[in-house]
C-alpha cells in the first residue's frame, strides 16, 4: 500500500528517481515446494467439459442441528457465501438452492442465481434439534426432480456428525457394530446411492471432524466417504478452501477461482486480501503485438487483468511472517492454473535490503498452432518490499535509472539460471509482470530483451513476450528508441492521477520515459463526461467486491491555497480555481525536479545517500508509529512556513522526528546531514511553493489511493468481459487536454458539450481545465470596465508537457460586455477562438519548446527583519506564480516591485512568468503612533 504520510518527502524525492536476516549461504533460491511445509489448501473443482454442462444445479444441505451452533454455523455461512459469489463470477451458470436440516429439513431458498436472495436466505438458519440428514436428502431429491433441462447436479453436505434422527432402515451398509445410530445412517446412505444412480448427482461432503468424538470419528470418515463422489473434506477453515470453476468456450479452456495477495483487507491489517481470477492458456495464442493498432486499448483486457492478478499474488504475504514463505500466494496461484517447477529467487526468501529485488517464476507447456512452447511466468515483487524503497531513490549520474537497471539485471540473471537449471529449450513465451517499482524493473527487463539481450537457453521472439507494467515510474530515457514499435509488446497501464507514474520526470534535463505504450485508465480529463461516468460506475461496482472496501476518493481532491486574510480558517483555504489532481501533481514533480534537484550529478553527489537512509528508516518503522510521527512533523513544518521560522528551528523538528522514528547506528554528523537534506529539499520547496505544498498535504488520502492496487484492479475488471459478462467497448481517450488561465475581475460560465453549466467569479487569476474529448465554451463577462488576459495551454496527456500556448493579452471589456472562448475537441484540430462582439481576436502562440520551459522568479526582500515572503521559485512558461508578503510585528507591506515599477501593493499577488526575473518585496516599519 502506498505510504501516504510520507508523500511529501518521497513524492518530492522519489519522484525523480524514484527481524533477523536469513543468511544468503543458508538459503539459495529454495524450491519451497519440497523444502517447507505449508498450509494445505483444499481445492474443490467444478468442470463443465462442454456447453451442455455449463449450467450447474447446486444444493447446499446444511446441518442446522443444535451442535452446529457458534463457529460451525458461521463457517458454513461463510463457505456458502464464498461459493455463491465465486460461482456467480465464473463462466459457469449456477442455480443454487439452500436446505437446512435439523429435526426436519427446510428449504431456505429454491433454485436461483440471485446472489442477494441467497445471502439473505443464509441468515435464516437456526441451530436446534438433532441431525436428520435423510430429510435433507429427500428435500434435495424433490428439488432436483423439478429440474427439467440438462445440467450438472451437485449436492454439498455440510455437517459435524453422522445422522442422529429421521428415517430408520435396518438393511443397508451399516450394522449395530458400526455405530449405535446405524439405522439413520442406512436411510441416508441408501437415499444418496439412489440419487447417484437415478439423477447422476455429484456429492461432496464437508465435515467438521474436530468436533466429532474420537470413538465415532472412524465411522464418520467412512460414512461420508461412501456418500461422496467428488470429494470428502475435513472442514477446518473456509479461508483454506478454494473453489475452481473450469469450462469451455468456443473450444477454449477457461478457469476461474480465487487468489490471495499481500494487501490488507479493510479492518484486518494482518491478513491478505482475496479476489477472483479468470485464466486461459488461449490468452497467449495471439502475438503480443496483436492489439498494437487499437488506439483505445492496445492489449487484451482479459490478459491485462490476469497479469495484475498474478503480480499482486507475487507481493509479500502480510499474514505469513516467515520470509521463506512470503511468496506462497504466487506459488498457490501459479500451481492452480497449471504451472509447475515454481521457484522464488534468493531475495524473496529473506528480509528485503536496500537494493534487493524479489521475483518468482514457473513454467507450463503450451501448443499454439501445432507449435510447442514453454510458457514462462515471471512476476516481480511490487509490494511488501520494505527497505527496497531505497533502490527507488538510487538515481545514478546518467543513463537509465540506476536502481531500476541494477534490479533488472538481477531479474535477468535469475531468469537465465532458471532456464539452465530446468533445461528449457525450444520456443519460449515469456509472461512478465510488475507493479510500481516492479513495473519499472519489468519495463527495463523487457526493453533489454527487445533490444537483443539473449537468454541463457531457449528461443524467445519479441512477439512471444507479454510484458505488463502497472502504475510504472519511468526508468529509461527519451531518445534511446524507447518509442520504437518493437517495444509495443510492453504495455504500461497508467492512472493519470497516480504520482508514481509521473516519476522520474520527463522535464529537461532529466527526460525520463517508459518503454512501450502507455494506456491510461479512464479519467474525466480524458473522456467525454457521459462515457467517463459509465466507466466509473462499473469500476465502483468492482471496487465494492474487493476486500479493501475502498470508497473512490480521487474526486474528493481539492486544491488549497494560502489566504493571509483568512486567519480564522487557519490561513489555508479551499482554492476552487485551483488545478485538478493530475495537473497539481505534474506541477509538483516537475517543479521540484528542475528547482530543487536541478540535475542528476547534484542529486548523486549531495542528496542520494541521505535520501536512501531516510527511505530505509521510514519503510522499516512500524506503520502506526511512522504515520503518527510523520503527520506531526509536517504539521510543524507548515506552521514554521507560515511563521517564517529560521533554519535551526526547522532542522530541530526534523532531528526530533528522526530520533523518534528510531534512527540508530548513525553519527551525529550523519543525523545533522539528514536533517539538512530534508530542510533543503522539502522545507525550501514549501517556502517557494506554499500552495502546491499545502494542497499535497491536505490531499494525502486521494493521492495515496490513486496508487492503491485495488483501484487499478477495479478499473481493469470494469473493462474485462470475464467480470462484466459482456464485451466492453473501449472509449478513445483524448491525447490532449486544455488549461485556461483568465486574469481579471470577471464572471465566468463554462458550458460543456453535455449542456452542463459551471459558474465562477474571480478578481485575480482563474484556472480551468477541460478534456479535449469534447467541445467547451467559456463565457467571460465584466461587471465594470477592465482589461483581461487569457492564456490557453494544450497539455499532452501522456507526459503532462505543454505542446502549445495561445495568449490573448490586454483584452478590454466594458461593463456588461462579454467574450466567448471556444475550445474545440481534439478530433476537429482547430485553434482556440476568442470572440468579442462577433470579432475573432488573434493570439500570440508559443510552441512546445518555449511552453515547456521553467523560469525562476527570484524574490529579494527589502528589510528582511520586517517581513518575509512565500512563493517565487520555478514556474512553467505563461503560468502564474502566487506571491505572499507577510509583515512581522510593527511592520507593513509596501509593494511588489520590478526595478522601480510598482506591480502591486497587495500582500497577495499573482505574477505571470515568461522569463527569469527578480522582484523586490518591500516592507517598512510602522511606529506605534502610526498603527
Amino acid at each position: 500500500m502506498f505510504k501516504k504520510l510520507c508523500l511529501l518527502l518521497f513524492m518530492l524525492c522519489q519522484p525523480i528517481f524514484f527481524g533477523t536476516r536469513v543468511s544468503a549461504t543458508a538459503v539459495k533460491d529454495l524450491d519451497l515446494s519440497i523444502s517447507l511445509s505449508e498450509v494445505q489448501r483444499q481445492k474443490i473443482s467444478f468442470e463443465a467439459p462442454d456447453d451442455s454442462k455449463r449450467k450447474q444445479y447446486s444444493i447446499f444441505l446444511m446441518d442446522s442441528s443444535r451442535s452446529m451452533g457458534g463457529r460451525s454455523v458461521k463457517q458454513t455461512k461463510d463457505m456458502v457465501g464464498k461459493f455463491v459469489k465465486e460461482s456467480g463470477a465464473s463462466k459457469q451458470e449456477h442455480q443454487i438452492a439452500l436446505v437446512g436440516f435439523g429435526d426436519e429439513a427446510t428449504v431456505l431458498q429454491a433454485f436461483t442465481p440471485d446472489e442477494k436472495q441467497l445471502l439473505s436466505a443464509l441468515e435464516k438458519i437456526e441451530t436446534r434439534g438433532k441431525t436428520n440428514l435423510y430429510s435433507g436428502l429427500k428435500r434435495a431429491e424433490q428439488l432436483l426432480q423439478e429440474v427439467k433441462d440438462e445440467g450438472q447436479k451437485n449436492i454439498f453436505i455440510i455437517s459435524d456428525r453422522t445422522p442422529t434422527a429421521g428415517e430408520k432402515v435396518n438393511t443397508g451398509k451399516y450394522g449395530s457394530k458400526d455405530i449405535y445410530s446405524y439405522q439413520f445412517a442406512n436411510a441416508a446412505n441408501n437415499l444418496a446411492q439412489k440419487m447417484k444412480a437415478e439423477q447422476q448427482v455429484s456429492f461432496r461432503t464437508f465435515v467438521f471432524m474436530d468436533k466429532i468424538v474420537d470413538s465415532t470419528k472412524a465411522f464418520a470418515r467412512t460414512f461420508f466417504q461412501n456418500i461422496q463422489t467428488d470429494g470428502a473434506f475435513d472442514f477446518k477453515d473456509v479461508q483454506d478452501m478454494d473453489f475452481v470453476f473450469k469450462s469451455k468456450e468456443a473450444g477454449k479452456d477457461f478457469q476461474s477461482g480465487t487468489f490471495n495477495y499481500g494487501s490488507a483487507p479493510a479492518g484486518k491489517e494482518v491478513k491478505d486480501s482475496q479476489a477472483v481470477y479468470h485464466y486461459s492458456d488461449s490468452y497467449f495464442e495471439q502475438s503480443a503485438y496483436a492489439y498494437r493498432k487499437e488506439k483505445n486499448r492496445p492489449y487484451d483486457p482479459r490478459l491485462a487483468t490476469m497479469s495484475l492478478n498474478l503480480e499482486l499474488a507475487a507481493w509479500s504475504s502480510i499474514q505469513e511472517k516467515n520470509y521463506l514463505l512470503k511468496n506462497r500466494n504466487a506459488k498457490q496461484l501459479l500451481e492452480e492454473i497449471g504451472f509447475e517447477k515454481f521457484k522464488a529467487n534468493q531475495h524473496f526468501q529473506e528480509r528485503p535490503s536496500k537494493d534487493s529485488i524479489g521475483a518468482v517464476i514457473a513454467q507450463k507447456k503450451l501448443t499454439v498452432k501445432e507449435e510447442d512452447y514453454t510458457l514462462i511466468a515471471l512476476a516481480i515483487r511490487g509490494g511488501g518490499y520494505e527497505a527496497e524503497w531505497a533502490s527507488n531513490l538510487t538515481l545514478g549520474r546518467s543513463g537509465e535509472h540506476q536502481g531500476f537497471r541494477e534490479a533488472s539485471e538481477k531479474v535477468l540473471t535469475f531468469l537465465d539460471q532458471y532456464l539452465k537449471e530446468n533445461k528449457v529449450t525450444g520456443k519460449i513465451k515469456l509472461w512478465i509482470n510488475g507493479y510500481s517499482r516492479a513495473a519499472a524493473v519489468t519495463s527495463l527487463t523487457a526493453g533489454a530483451l527487445n533490444k537483443g539481450r539473449k537468454l541463457a537457453s531457449g528461443e524467445l521472439k519479441a512477439e512471444d513476450m507479454y510484458a505488463f507494467c502497472f502504475e510504472a515510474p519511468a526508468g529509461t530515457l527519451k531518445g534511446t528508441g524507447n518509442d520504437n514499435e518493437r517495444h509495443d509488446n510492453i504495455v504500461n497501464v497508467i492512472n493519470v492521477n497516480d504520482v508514481v507514474t509521473k516519476v522520474g520526470p520527463e522535464v529537461y534535463p532529466f527526460e525520463f520515459t517508459r518503454y512501450g505504450q502507455d494506456s491510461s485508465l479512464p479519467d474525466k480529463t480524458l473522456l467525454p463526461q457521459e462515457v467517463y461516468e459509465s466507466a466509473k460506475s462499473r469500476m465502483e461496482a468492482e471496487l465494492k467486491k474487493l476486500d479493501s472496501n475502498l470508497n473512490y476518493k480521487l474526486e474528493e481532491f481539492q486544491a488549497k491555497k494560502i489566504s493571509i486574510l483568512d486567519i480564522f480558517n487557519g490561513l489555508i483555504v479551499d482554492d476552487p480555481e485551483g488545478k485538478r489532481m493530475n495537473e497539481s501533481l505534474d506541477d509538483i514533480i516537475r517543479t521540484f525536479a528542475v528547482e530543487q534537484i536541478k540535475h542528476r550529478n547534484k542529486y548523486v553527489n549531495v542528496y542520494q545517500e541521505d535520501i536512501r537512509i531516510l527511505a530505509e528508516l521510514y519503510f522499516t518503522t512500524r506503520v502506526e508509529d511512522r504515520e503518527k510521527l510523520t503527520k506531526s512533523l509536517f504539521k510543524n513544518l507548515v506552521t514554521s512556513m507560515m511563521l517564517g521560522s529560521n533554519a535551526t528551528r526547522v532542522k530541530n523538528f526534523v532531528i526530533d522526528w528522526l530520533r523518534n522514528m528510531g534512527l540508530v547506528n548513525h553519527s551525529e554528523v550523519r543525523i545533522e546531514s539528514l536533517a539538512e537534506t530534508f530542510r533543503e529539499l522539502v522545507f525550501k520547496f514549501m517556502i517557494k511553493h506554499p500552495n502546491l505544498s499545502v494542497t499535497l498535504i491536505a490531499n494525502l488520502d486521494p493521492v495515496a489511493q490513486a496508487h492503491h492496487p485495488d483501484l487499478c484492479l477495479a478499473w481493469l475488471r470494469a473493462q474485462d468481459e470475464n467480470y462484466q459478462k459482456k464485451k466492453i467497448e473501449a472509449p478513445e481517450p483524448s491525447k490532449t487536454s486544455k488549461r485556461i488561465l483568465i486574469a481579471g475581475d470577471v464572471d465566468i460560465k463554462v458550458k460543456r458539450e453535455t449542456g452542463e453549466m459551471e459558474k465562477y467569479s474571480t478578481d485575480e487569476v482563474m484556472e480551468l481545465s477541460t478534456s479535449a474529448a469534447e467541445d467547451t465554451t467559456v463565457l467571460v463577462q465584466a461587471s465594470e470596465a477592465t482589461k483581461v488576459d487569457y492564456t490557453v495551454q494544450t497539455i499532452d496527456n501522456k507526459d503532462g508537457s505543454v505542446v502549445l500556448t495561445e495568449e490573448f493579452e490586454d483584452v478590454e471589456l466594458n461593463a456588461g460586455e462579454k467574450v466567448e472562448i471556444n475550445l474545440y475537441k481534439e478530433s476537429e484540430d482547430k485553434a482556440t477562438e476568442l470572440v468579442k462582439e462577433g470579432e475573432q481576436l488573434s493570439s500570440e502562440t508559443s510552441g512546445k519548446e518555449e511552453s515547456s520551459k521553467y523560469y525562476s522568479t527570484n524574490i529579494r526582500v527589502e528589510n528582511e527583519n520586517l517581513g518575509f515572503v512565500l512563493g517565487g521559485g520555478m514556474t512553467r512558461f505563461a503560468n502564474y506564480s502566487p506571491l505572499y508578503a507577510l509583515p512581522r510585528e510593527n511592520a507593513e507591506f509596501v509593494g511588489w516591485y520590478k526595478g522601480d515599477v510598482l506591480l502591486s501593493s497587495e500582500n497577495t499577488y499573482q505574477h505571470q512568468v515568461k522569463a527569469e526575473e527578480e522582484l523586490v518585496a518591500k516592507f517598512r516599519e510602522v511606529k506605534p503612533n502610526d498603527q
